[in-house]
């Protein structure tokens, strides 16, 4: 598993499905207002590879996607929020270079984790991926 296309492919979902730039592993810290709506996907850890058959490994990785917007707009946010959740959560065979993320499946519920230090809301998803 090439852990740099799987990340760019998550990066790539987030911003096929949002109006939002997505960066690995930290969200950007310019106090920029084109750079308040922005998302980090950031690999928490995961399993060596298992065998489901002769013919069939896979890895199960754990990911956050941390995402930030507005400092004073927790509507906006929170709806684009769920958008990511939605799209994310129990997205299956999606084809990379060199591997296929089986399943992505949500390992918590949107949670509010605070502001940033430029008062931009941030909530956090944690996802497990299955790739093949």
């Amino acid at each position: 598993m090439n852990i740099e296309e799987f990340i760019t492919g998550v990066r790539t979902r987030i911003e096929t499905i949002s109006d939002i730039s997505a960066y690995s592993p930290e969200l950007p810290i310019a106090d920029d207002n084109d750079d308040d709506y922005a998302a980090a996907v950031t690999m928490l850890g995961g399993t060596v590879q298992n065998s489901l058959g002769t013919s069939r490994l896979y890895n199960n990785v754990l990911f956050r996607v941390i995402i930030r917007g507005l400092r004073n707009n927790d509507t906006d946010i929170r709806a684009m929020v769920d958008s990511v959740y939605d799209k994310l959560n129990m997205a299956n065979g999606i084809a990379l270079t060199s591997s296929k993320i089986v399943l992505i499946y949500a390992d918590t519920d949107v949670q509010y984790i605070g502001k940033d230090d430029n008062e931009r809301i941030l909530y956090n998803i944690n996802f497990r991926a299955i790739i093949e």
